[in-house]
């Protein structure tokens, strides 16, 4: 298995970061891509088959670990908009081509809810493969391989979340719903 470090000297943003990968990815001849967060667990042995299984099925599909259909943020036009989380997200090679990579206007936040609805949009399935949960509450001490742990770094003193959220949802809104 090969493995390459993609450096920034600045952060460039979520969205940007995994689309660097993605372009990599995609100059290689890879099929099939995987944005999983390092801050999950795994609950299946066979986890990369589950998630890349419906893939092989059907390459119009975005598959994820968990669907939610009940975020009062994802409200537009009065309807809750219903997106696979961000922080496990399985897509094609023919994803990319037809429908690109991940909005570079969105720095943090609703890179999910964005590349949900334009998949929806264009005729894909959005479905849910829970082999994965996120793990919010780890306790320390940790065994086995952990990068990162949400608030356990400087990160979160340099970024104002609620201002760039709201932004993010902004951008979302006028995308799909200004009319």
């Amino acid at each position: 298995m090969n493995f390459r470090l993609i450096c920034n000297e600045e952060n460039r943003g979520y969205g940007r970061a995994l689309n660097q990968g993605i372009s990599l990815g995609m100059d290689e001849g890879s099929r099939y891509f995987l944005n999983l967060n390092n801050d999950i667990v795994i609950r299946d042995a066979d986890w990369l088959e589950k998630i890349v299984a419906p893939l092989r099925d059907n390459e119009r599909r975005l598959v994820g670990a968990r669907l939610i259909d009940f975020n009062e943020l994802t409200r537009f036009d009065g309807k809750i908009e219903p997106y696979l989380e961000g922080w496990c997200l399985a897509f094609s090679h023919t994803f990319v081509r037809e429908l690109g990579m991940f909005d570079d206007d969105l720095f943090l936040w609703f890179e999910d809810v964005e590349l949900s609805l334009r998949a929806r949009r264009a005729g894909y399935e959005v479905m849910e493969c829970p082999a994965f949960e996120w793990n919010r509450h780890i306790a320390y001490p940790v065994r086995g391989p952990l990068l990162h742990l949400y608030g356990m770094t400087g990160f979160r003193q340099r970024i104002d979340f609620p201002a760039i959220s709201e932004e993010s949802r902004e951008l979302v809104r006028m995308k799909y719903f200004e009319r």
